[in-house]
């Protein structure tokens, strides 16, 4: 009996996991306000040799800096994370790596971006949070939007660190039924969807 209610609950814990991060999409993009401002620099830093690269832009107007890290497999699906704001080097330039530590900006108009921040009560609206951050030339990409939104919900509202928490405990609860149904195939393909699925959820 324990291992039917070992199998039972390791595949509703994913299903419900699913249920609450749509939910959390749902509400977060229910707050999201479109804001328009002109780039007035974008670039890629690193601050260590071991930490996440952090992409970061200036906004005329705005106090703070826009930063985004995309260190899992949402990064794989964002575009452009660099804005490409500044002139190329003109013909003749004698070194380009000079050129580019105080590169010329493009006009105003070449600059304009939109990005969605987070409704705040505090009217905070230099916050540094941002979700899809695009230029006005650039077409709207739903995949890189989307993207960014279940990675906002999964970093910043649930947390890598327990979402590593649940797969670990589901994988105990697949151990404790696997005792049991080591000759069901299909839960066996199960276990190893259900990992797959727990361990994008970590990465992305």
């Amino acid at each position: 009996m324990k291992y039917k209610i070992c199998a039972i609950l390791s595949v509703i814990i994913p299903i419900a996991l699913f249920i609450f991060i749509m939910n959390k999409k749902g509400s977060l993009e229910k707050n999201l306000v479109i804001n328009k401002a002109v780039l007035i620099e974008s670039k890629k830093i690193s601050r260590g040799a071991r930490s996440t690269v952090v992409y970061r832009h200036k906004l005329k107007g705005y106090d703070n800096y826009l930063e985004g890290t995309y260190s899992g497999i949402a990064g794989l699906f964002i575009n452009n994370k660099v804005k490409e704001i500044y002139r190329d080097p003109p013909p003749g330039t004698i070194s380009k790596d000079i050129y580019w530590l105080n590169p010329v900006l493009k006009s105003e108009k070449e600059r304009i971006a939109y990005f969605y921040s987070i409704f705040n009560k505090h009217k905070d609206t230099n916050s540094s949070l941002y979700i899809y951050l695009h230029l006005e030339s650039e077409p709207f990409n739903r995949l890189s939007y989307q993207a960014d939104v279940i990675q906002y919900v999964l970093h910043k509202q649930i947390g890598r660190l327990i979402l590593f928490f649940i797969m670990i405990f589901n994988l105990l609860l697949f151990t404790g039924a696997f005792v049991g149904l080591q000759n069901n195939k299909a839960y066996i393909i199960t276990f190893f969807i259900v990992f797959i699925y727990h361990l994008i959820l970590v990465f992305f």
